[in-house]
């Protein structure tokens, strides 16, 4: 009973952690689930699509996937340049809210402006979703601002810590041409790097674990967590020293008397007393002489 108990409560535990993270959906069972997802693979619902779409409409803005983004940025024209904003979900996660908002106010300045800012896209990318993207780019936590240009050959990342997250200071930064003094990521793990076969490597994993337990039920999950996070704490808790041996008994001087010589004394008193019942009888005693 001790053992259901813990294992319970370490896996409400882990429900309860994965309901503050990712701001998915309140029951315990689905939890685990979307928490396993959304962190190793990054998939998961957006908190509210028609309020995504909507604000997609409003701002003008395309909505990049794992599925369009060849068509759309790799096939589309090279004088291009994308302003992608990578966001988490905007009811909880406030500084993707300021930077979308950010963003959905310089994309109508530039419909407002005089001068037509030409082969400027804007886009957006849910970070909960879009796994593959994320995982090619390298990004653990958003937000951040993407300027892909080339065709999405050359990508610069900006921080919001970088720049100030507001509609007038991201048109100038298009209108002034300096959003290309950023540098062009060049990493190893980069498209076209000696190590982007790893990175495409663990996507392919990822997803076909994920295939593999889509349709496992949640319950499963939530055994599986709580097993294992019992599992962990005994073998941290576990100890190596090797139990001593019992001692069967000790000396007048408390030191330890082998088998052997505690049968040779057990044997001695027997022997004693079966000698002393029979004097006590008066039979005669091995080793005795018989009185004539």
């Amino acid at each position: 009973m001790r053992h259901f108990v813990s294992i319970l409560f370490a896996a409400v535990t882990v429900s309860t952690l994965a309901q503050d993270l990712s701001n998915l959906p309140r029951d315990i069972f689905g939890g685990v689930k979307r928490l396993a997802s959304a962190t190793l693979l990054g998939t998961g619902p957006p908190s509210n699509l028609t309020a995504r779409v909507e604000s997609d409409l409003e701002a003008g803005v395309e909505r990049l996937t794992d599925g369009n983004w060849d068509e759309l940025v790799k096939g589309g024209v090279e004088e291009d340049v994308w302003m992608i904003v990578v966001h988490g979900p905007p009811t909880s996660d406030l500084n993707s809210r300021h930077l979308l908002e950010a963003q959905g106010n310089a994309t109508r300045l530039a419909r407002s402006a005089e001068k037509e800012l030409e082969h400027v896209k804007w886009a957006r990318v849910d970070y909960l979703t879009e796994a593959q993207l994320c995982t090619r780019w390298l990004i653990s936590r958003p937000p951040f601002m993407l300027f892909a240009s080339d065709q999405g050959r050359q990508l610069r990342f900006i921080s919001p810590r970088q720049i100030r997250p507001d509609g007038e200071t991201l048109f100038k930064l298009f209108e002034s041409g300096n959003w290309a003094n950023a540098p062009i990521w060049e990493s190893q793990y980069a498209s076209g790097g000696s190590r982007e076969w790893m990175v495409e490597l663990y996507i392919y994993l990822l997803k076909k674990w994920y295939d593999y337990t889509a349709n496992i039920p949640n319950f499963v999950f939530l055994g599986a967590s709580g097993m294992l996070g019992q599992g962990i704490i005994s073998w941290l808790h576990r100890s190596n020293r090797t139990p001593p041996a019992p001692v069967i008994a000790r000396d007048p001087y408390g030191q330890p008397i082998s088998r052997a010589a505690l049968e040779a004394a057990v044997r001695a008193r027997s022997a004693a007393r079966a000698e002393a019942e029979a004097k006590a009888r008066g039979a005669p005693v091995e080793g005795e002489e018989k009185d004539h």
